[in-house]
């Protein structure tokens, strides 16, 4: 009989990695391998809610604790996948849900979809790392997003018990159309992602004068939801490098972006078949986040065909370790303006960079690929 896996965590809406992934995973091959249940907590029905306590989430959250508790009862699953946090309100919740798996006797792999842990941890008092060293000896195997993420823990988690589960585009994902840039007037570039400091939304848009300065025509499309700068709870910018005023930065890119309003197109959330539309539109994507476990939108991109401009944070060494000079220091639109100038003045570029990307997701970064390293992660919890 096939082992019995339960696959614990939300899928979309909202629009985020964490869910995005959980559906992959979901409509995989791993169904072929294991008897999969999954549970869902529904804790957000939308970005900005994320790290919002309020009496009802926490009624909601206990309900739903009880709800898992019977779910776990009726299916007893041989394993189970959760992915942990990293910030202190993340914890309580983490260390309630893993304890009711514990009691349960399930093996457990915890899946960190982040790039943030060490900072996290190296800033809690000596009365919360305890804490979270057991929710951590709770997993009998600890997940990162890329080998390049594997240090977070060193001195805290054997490296012995850390595993890798990335990211991987489904057969559909990479049956795109051609590239349409040639017959266009305007080059275009691309944003997806949230509309937020963390993602380096506000980055780009200081870039933006610079940038139209010496590609006049270029459009920039910023595809999205929008998160104000108060709303981004879950994302602590003490743990982005090089934060300087954040409201400073936040004002300058606002009056840029209504002076060149002409250049700056906002379809605001996006299904696939837009979001395809546009990638096979686009000449370049740019995506300067501060903060990163493994992006999504960088794999479309990437499988897309389109050449990228993003920074190294997260996977991001291991996503380009053939072609570092994809990299930007985060924080710093002027670097990225210069790398984007380049890219968009220099058509062969592009389009060697854009083959390149897509050759290396087809061969390493594909959704069978990561069905396969989750077997290996099942195999080795034990």
């Amino acid at each position: 009989m096939k082992a019995s896996v339960c696959l614990i965590g939300d899928v979309s809406p909202p629009f985020s990695g964490p869910e995005i992934g959980m559906q992959k995973l979901l409509r995989s091959s791993l169904r072929n391998r294991y008897r999969i249940h999954h549970f869902s907590f529904g804790m957000n029905a939308a970005n900005v809610h994320r790290g919002r306590v309020t009496g009802r989430k926490i009624a909601h959250f206990l309900s739903q604790l009880h709800r898992l508790h019977m779910f776990l009862r009726r299916h007893r699953p041989e394993y189970v996948y959760y992915y942990f946090a990293q910030t202190r309100l993340g914890l309580v919740k983490d260390l309630l849900v893993t304890s009711v798996v514990a009691y349960h006797g399930s093996a457990i792999l915890l899946h960190l979809r982040g790039s943030n842990f060490r900072r996290f941890y190296e800033a809690q008092p000596d009365y919360i790392r305890p804490w979270i060293r057991t929710l951590l000896r709770r997993g009998d195997r600890i997940l990162v997003q890329s080998e390049c993420l594997k240090g977070m823990f060193d001195g805290i988690v054997d490296r012995r018990k850390i595993g890798v589960l990335g990211n991987g585009l489904e057969q559909r994902e990479l049956m795109i159309q051609g590239r349409h840039s040639s017959v266009k007037d305007a080059p275009m570039v691309f944003f997806l992602g949230q509309l937020s400091y963390a993602k380096g939304y506000f980055d780009l848009l200081l870039a933006l004068p610079h940038v139209v300065s010496h590609v006049p025509g270029v459009r920039f499309v910023f595809a999205g939801e929008r998160i104000p700068l108060s709303a981004e709870r879950n994302i602590h910018l003490q743990y982005i490098r090089g934060t300087r005023a954040p409201n400073d930065i936040v004002a300058r890119a606002g009056r840029i972006e209504k002076e060149y309003a002409d250049h700056i197109h906002y379809p605001g959330v996006i299904d696939t078949p837009t979001r395809s539309m546009l990638m096979a539109q686009a000449d370049l994507f740019v995506l300067p986040t501060y903060s990163e476990g493994f992006s999504n939108a960088v794999l479309e991109a990437m499988g897309s065909g389109l050449p990228v401009v993003t920074t190294p944070v997260g996977a991001h060494p291991d996503l380009f370790e053939d072609t570092p000079e994809a990299l930007v220091p985060a924080g710093d639109p002027g670097k990225l303006a210069q790398r984007m100038v380049s890219l968009l003045k220099e058509g062969s570029l592009r389009k060697q960079y854009g083959g390149r990307n897509r050759e290396q997701v087809i061969q390493r970064y594909t959704i069978d690929r990561v069905a396969a390293q989750f077997v290996q992660a099942v195999e080795r919890a034990v």
